[in-house]
Order: structure tokens, then sequence, then C-alpha cells
């Protein structure tokens, strides 16, 4: 029991583990793009990437972030062959 007892004192007296960072070490131009418009990205259980979302704080995943500034911002929709909006 003594050796448990050590151990969990070390522990105690360690402090905090380091924390993750909240921000991706690696930056795609869709994370620039979606920091320009106001996105904040946050690194969730799991290592998974969410964005909070400028409007409302809500954390959403990067598919639904890309989705929903491509709704917000007609410049950046994706235009099919003959120039007409392809995805709203």
């Amino acid at each position: 029991m003594g050796r448990y007892l050590e151990l969990a004192r070390e522990i105690a007296n360690a402090g905090p583990a380091p924390r993750s960072p909240t921000k991706p070490e690696t930056e795609t131009a869709t994370d620039r793009r979606l920091e320009e418009a106001g996105w904040k990205p946050k690194e969730s259980f799991g290592g998974v990437v969410v964005w909070e979302r400028p409007d409302t704080g809500c954390y959403v995943s990067e598919e639904m972030a890309l989705h929903l500034l491509n709704r917000s911002d007609p410049d950046n929709r994706k235009r099919g062959k003959r120039g007409e909006v392809t995805q709203h």
C-alpha cells in the first residue's frame, strides 16, 4: 500500500496534465477561409476539430461550417459549367 500512496502523492503534486491545443497544428486553405469569416476552431474529444459559429456560438463540424459559409456568401458558392450556382 505504501507504493500506491507515493504514486498518488506524485500525481497530486504534479499539477494538471498539459492540455492539447485548441487549434490544430496544420492549417489549410479551408481553415483560413473559415477563420477569416469569424469561425473559431476547437479540438473536441477524440481530436476532431469542430468550429464555433460566429453568430450563435454553437459548434458544428467542418463540413457544416463550410455549408453555412457558402450559403451566407454568394460569391463563394460552387458554380457549374454555365456559371450557374450548383450548391445552395
